[in-house]
Parts: structure tokens; sequence; C-alpha cells
């Protein structure tokens, strides 16, 4: 299993939990680095998941 870092690439609006672009996320399957709001984490695990499995996207 391999860590993941998701980068925030752009932002729409204002993020009521404060994210901004360059922030970072660290998941390395024991802990979660960085802050997050339950909205991001609710559409990142599902891929996150699957990224440390080996799974590649198009877009990472």
């Amino acid at each position: 299993m391999s860590v993941v870092e998701v980068t925030v690439k752009s932002q729409k609006g204002k993020c009521a939990f404060g994210h901004k672009v360059g922030d970072k996320i660290v998941f390395d399957g024991k802990s979660v680095k960085g802050d997050i709001c339950y909205s991001a984490l609710m559409v990142l695990l599902p891929k996150v998941y699957a990224m440390r499995y080996g799974v590649e996207f198009p877009w990472a």
C-alpha cells in the first residue's frame, strides 16, 4: 500500500472550512495529515482507498 497526497488545485467561491489552492492532505493508511472538511473527505475517501491499492485514475 502506498501513501496518497492530495493537493487543492482550484477553488470556486469560498470554502467554509478554509481550504485554499496549494493545501495538501496526506493519507498514509493509519492517519490523515492536514485539515480536511467532511465534504472533501467523503468525496475523496473512495478514490484514495482505490489509489492505495493500485488503481490509476487519468487525472491523478
